[in-house]
């Protein structure tokens, strides 16, 4: 879980915060976006959207819990839930089971994740 108000001091005080909200984000997004639905996309033939989409609100949901009570899952559940829309979008482009396009997946949803840590940590001052 990401402590917003150190990360947030971090920020003011020596610009260190964006370093720590950019891996967060990473850390977030290689374990509930890569990891359930790149190996999907990767192995499959044809990629089967139903299937995707019940992965994706599966490690929503967790995403949701692993930022602390059930009450997360519909804060950061639905957040969680667009950017794997996001990865899977990023994924799709040319060819699917191209590694070069999951790792461009990761890496603009970190980046989108990072973002919206760093504007939800300038609301919360």
């Amino acid at each position: 879980m990401l402590d917003y108000a150190g990360v947030f001091a971090k920020i003011q005080g020596h610009g260190f915060g964006i370093i720590d909200l950019v891996t967060s984000a990473f850390k977030e997004e290689l374990s509930f976006r890569l990891l359930p639905l790149g190996p999907l996309i990767f192995f499959w033939k044809k990629i089967y959207i139903p299937v995707l989409l019940l992965m994706s609100a599966i490690a929503s949901v967790a995403f949701g819990l692993g930022h602390g009570h059930t009450y997360n899952i519909l804060l950061q559940g639905c957040g969680g839930f667009i950017l794997c829309l996001f990865f899977i979008k990023a994924c799709s482009v040319d060819s699917y089971r191209s590694r070069i396009f999951q790792l461009r997946a990761l890496v603009i949803t970190t980046f989108a994740h990072a973002l919206y840590n760093l504007v939800t940590a300038k609301m919360l001052d």
